[in-house]
């Protein structure tokens, strides 16, 4: 599992409240956010999301992890713009779309 991109896809749909504008933002289908999502909660032992057919709503495990992981995320996303000018030129590298400033 790539912790970045489940704790992004996960940091985005609280955000967002819907995981298919977090889908729009991060350009991907919803479905992928929502297996993301599911694996993370998997790989972490509790539920973070309470799903309805309308509504997404934190747990109270996810309002206390969506905190710690929204930091993860803005510390990396910080490490890789402190990184990118150094980036050769013509490399593919950039930094990953959707993600909080």
């Amino acid at each position: 599992m790539d912790w970045y991109t489940a704790m992004l896809n996960f940091v985005r749909t609280v955000d967002t409240g819907s995981l298919a504008d977090a889908a729009r933002e991060l350009d991907v289908v919803p479905s992928a956010i929502s297996k993301s999502i599911s694996r993370l909660e998997k790989r972490v032992g509790v539920p973070l999301l309470n799903r309805t057919t309308r509504t997404i709503e934190p747990t109270a495990a996810g309002r206390a992890f969506h905190a710690e992981a929204k930091l993860a995320v803005q510390m990396t996303q910080h490490a890789l713009r402190t990184i990118e000018p150094m980036a050769k030129p013509g490399d593919t590298h950039t930094i990953p779309r959707g993600a909080p400033a």
